[in-house]
């Protein structure tokens, strides 16, 4: 019974370590997740409008806006903030090759400066939005908007001041490797088949 009840833990563990990271990374941050300096290049965002250049880390934030921390920074198209009352489109990029499209789980936060008027997913609206640069608001990309291979997210922002901002983190970005079952599932199927054995077996002894 024991020793049933240990291989079943290892089999859970073993499913719980299915999910793999998927490349996502939140605004201002390095490969390596680290914050880059006021004013870098963010690799990871493009300017849809400005010819898919670099965003910028804004180099001197408002202090009414979300204060930066070590998870994420501020960014646009300029570091000053510039350019003012414009829409723009922040594009990122993740390869789902070898990543089970169905088990993928994206979820993150946005803060805008100041209305963000859309999450596209290769082009397809999510009609998520967010409202200000005081408060985050939750966003979620569904799996079935996944393809195999490279994903474009696009975060669209409308500004409407003196200095434009936008910001985003990724709470959760995981998928399992493709041709692997459902972790959830795996574990379900194990531990039935682990209590009919134990049945089994008490019925023997009896």
């Amino acid at each position: 019974m024991k020793s049933l009840l240990l291989t079943f833990a290892s089999l859970t563990l073993a499913a719980s370590l299915q999910a793999l990271p998927i490349g996502l990374f939140n605004t201002g941050v390095n490969s390596s997740g680290v914050g880059l300096a006021l004013g870098a290049n963010d690799s990871h965002y493009d300017v849809v409008q400005n010819g898919l250049a670099d965003a910028v880390v804004v180099s001197s934030p408002p202090g009414v806006w979300l204060a930066n921390t070590s998870a994420s920074e501020w960014i646009w198209q300029a570091a000053s903030g510039q350019p003012t009352n414009v829409d723009r489109t922040f594009r990122t990029t993740f390869d789902m090759t070898g990543l089970s499209l169905s088990s993928a789980v994206i979820n993150g936060r946005w803060s805008t400066d100041n209305l963000g008027m859309d999450i596209l997913v290769n082009g397809v609206s999510t009609g998520q939005t967010a409202t200000g640069f005081t408060s985050w608001f939750n966003f979620s990309i569904g799996s079935g908007l996944l393809v195999s291979g490279v994903n474009t997210i696009d975060f669209v922002v409308r500004d409407q001041g003196s200095i434009s901002g936008f910001r985003a983190e990724f709470t959760t970005a995981t998928a399992s490797a493709a041709g692997v079952p459902d972790g959830g599932t795996t574990v379900v199927l194990l531990g039935a088949g682990l209590l009919g054995l134990v049945a089994v077996r008490r019925k023997l002894a009896a």
